[in-house]
């Protein structure tokens, strides 16, 4: 199956903090709102670079990236990466003026039912360790830990969270 062809009910996230909210696929000119809305204080370019991968990933069926939208303004992003073991969520960001809304909850729903939808096994998520609002959120979605990680040139440590896609029950599932 490719990604192109996946049911429009899977972007329908369980819960709907704002009636005015859609969760669609990444477009290309969604690139300057998203790093307006949700990237201001990262450098430009590296918010591009990130993105047009991402848009190269979905052209290869290889991620699903999504935008949350309220009234066609972007607010949020996310994606689903597909790696040869595993498939990873990543690049999840809300707008400051949107987040503790439901947002993220949203975005993360999505592509989890979209995991599901493609018979995933598991789901990985990363999350800095001192972010205790995203933990809290992947830990009610589902996600437990599984192990730590260190980062680079001293950026800190990081927690790699899975997800067990292929339980019949549990928060996030169907």
């Amino acid at each position: 199956m490719t990604m192109t062809a996946l049911p429009t009910h899977l972007f329908l996230p369980a819960s709907r903090p704002d009636p005015a909210m859609r969760i669609r696929r990444l477009a290309g000119d969604d690139l300057r709102p998203l790093y307006d809305a949700c990237r201001p204080d990262e450098p430009f370019w590296r918010f591009r670079e990130t993105w047009l991968r991402a848009l190269a990933r979905a052209e290869r069926d290889q991620a699903v990236p999504v935008v949350a939208a309220v009234t066609g303004q972007p607010v949020g992003h996310a994606q689903l990466i597909f790696y040869p073991h595993v498939a990873e969520i990543a690049d999840v960001a809300v707008a400051p003026d949107w987040r503790g809304r439901g947002f993220g909850r949203a975005l993360v729903e999505v592509l989890l039912a979209i995991g599901r939808h493609l018979s995933l096994e598991r789901v990985e998520i990363g999350v800095m360790a001192d972010n205790e609002p995203a933990l809290t959120l992947y830990r009610r979605l589902g996600f437990v830990p599984s192990r730590e990680v260190r980062l680079a040139r001293g950026a800190g440590r990081a927690i790699i969270m899975e997800h067990d896609l292929s339980a019949a029950s549990g928060p996030g599932a169907p």
